[in-house]
């Protein structure tokens, strides 16, 4: 009996539809048979915290997440084999749709006995889809001679309790390049010696901190790309050494976490080879200094709580601060691979404050302006035309009567421009334009030669800027850089 508590503790299991974690198996007073006392996954399911009649029995985390449970009515969950036999070896194709509960569509598949004798091919099966099939810690040793070809394994919200089930299991497929365990692991701590398991391109993991992760990235050093989603987490600290442990890394997603400010994400700037980073769904707010995320070509910050303009301008200056290192003939490897020069290409932003005041459509060409080098926009593509688009918005409507109650017209400055007509007429136009202090040549050029201001046609025009420093009369031609007076 003893060996059997033992065991016990800790373990995953569900009654109904509800999944728990074991944290008692006993006798209670005044109780007959056996009892096993849970801390249940979702906390409005229990009665207490573990105390019963004044008794302290166990430890819960949530004054009203645990329950006393007769034995007979839980449910221990099935091998993994059992798990995939449920999944993959059922005799036919489902062929209807459960419309409601009183009706049902009959569907004709094309194609039916090919499908049903594919799926049965265990061999064949590249992609292992097991999704809540309440496996638990329960695994054979001959699943790779069964499956042989695995390369990608869901096994998310199923009863495994520990990251050495998980590893077993991993080690047993390998061809497994993807993996999503996105589930409550009472044991999070990952094995040591576990080199073997090779999961080098996807993992999603659910209920874990980012001290734990660190542990699992040592356990898979090819690791590229990380989902750490809705794990209630406020701070993540990287070290140099950290940094070595997580040097593949690519791609790191930690969307609806509860991040409040860029204090508590910055580190990640170390990382070596990450380029997309998502942080979507938190409360992350403005932020001045992008400077130490300059290797990033994709961010995700939808429904962050930015307010200022400053932020997506400070956005709009990465790429500046690596043409300078590019200047000093720094490079940049990863993968041993060498790298181009990198810009901020692929930027999220819908969900914001910022955009409160405004249409979607004014929003996204403000946006665009600020951004410089992105190419997708909240998933849509930045067409050259669109660009030239909202630089022409941004110079006809930012001024001192300001579209948005964060004064962009401030940002701006003037700027003399005489405009003579190439032809036999000579003719002469000098006005003042207000445009953002780094404005290039070329981006000024195309905006007069495609605004109706001159009145002159876009290839009869020579353009100059008048001076200020020297005669009124002297003008100036345009050199490599735009000088602003």
């Amino acid at each position: 009996f003893l060996v059997t508590i033992t065991i016990m503790i800790g373990k995953r299991v569900r009654v109904g539809k509800d999944k728990a974690t074991v944290r008692f198996v006993g006798e209670l007073p005044a109780a007959k048979g056996k009892w096993y006392g849970l801390e249940w996954d979702d906390s409005s399911r229990g009665k207490h915290n573990g105390t019963h009649n004044g008794i302290r029995y166990f430890q819960c985390s949530h004054r009203t997440g645990a329950s006393f449970v007769k034995v007979n009515k839980v449910h221990h969950g099935v091998s993994f084999l059992k798990g995939l036999e449920v999944r993959y070896g059922e005799d036919r194709v489902v062929s209807s749709v459960d419309i409601n509960t009183r009706q049902s569509v009959n569907l004709e598949l094309v194609g039916e006995e090919r499908l049903r004798s594919r799926i049965q091919d265990r061999a064949a099966l590249h992609e292992l889809q097991l999704k809540d099939m309440d496996i638990n810690d329960s695994v054979e040793d001959n699943l790779g001679q069964i499956c042989p070809n695995v390369a990608s394994l869901d096994i998310s919200f199923n009863l495994i309790s520990s990251w050495r089930t998980v590893v077993h299991i991993c080690k047993q497929f390998p061809k497994l390049h993807s993996l999503n365990i996105r589930s409550d692991l009472e044991s999070n701590v990952f094995p040591p010696n576990s080199d073997n398991c090779l999961v080098d391109e996807h993992l999603e993991l659910l209920f874990i901190r980012f001290d734990e992760i660190k542990d699992i990235c040592r356990g898979m050093p090819l690791l590229c790309n990380l989902h750490a989603c809705e794990n209630n987490m406020t701070h993540v600290e990287v070290t140099i050494r950290d940094a070595s442990v997580l040097a593949n890394l690519c791609v790191l997603n930690l969307y609806g976490n509860k991040f409040s400010s860029w204090n508590g994400v910055l580190s990640l700037g170390t990382l070596p080879a990450l380029r997309d980073l998502k942080m979507a769904y938190n409360d992350l707010g403005d932020c001045n200094d992008f400077s130490p995320f300059l290797q990033l070509t994709s961010l995700s910050l939808a429904s962050n709580k930015i307010k200022s303009w400053s932020t997506i301008e400070a956005l709009g200056k990465l790429k500046s601060v690596y043409a300078i290192r590019s200047h000093l003939s720094i490079l940049v490897f990863t993968n041993s691979h060498l790298l181009h020069k990198l810009y901020l290409e692929h930027v999220r932003l819908r969900g914001n404050c910022l955009a409160a005041d405004l249409k979607e459509i004014v929003f996204r060409k403000l946006c665009i302006h600020y951004l410089p080098y992105i190419k997708t926009l909240n998933g849509s593509e930045v067409s050259q035309q669109e660009r030239d688009v909202a630089e022409r918005f941004y110079m006809d409507h930012v001024t001192p009567k300001s579209i948005s109650k964060n004064t962009l017209a401030e940002q701006l400055l003037p700027l003399q421009v005489v405009v003579l007509s190439g032809d036999t007429t000579a003719t002469t136009r000098k006005f003042e334009v207000r445009v953002p202090a780094r404005i290039t040549v070329g981006k000024l050029k195309r905006l007069l030669q495609s605004s109706r201001m001159t009145g002159i046609r876009a290839p009869e025009q020579q353009i100059a800027l008048l001076d200020k420093v020297c005669v009124q009369t002297k003008l100036t031609p345009f050199k490599h850089k735009l000088q602003l007076l």
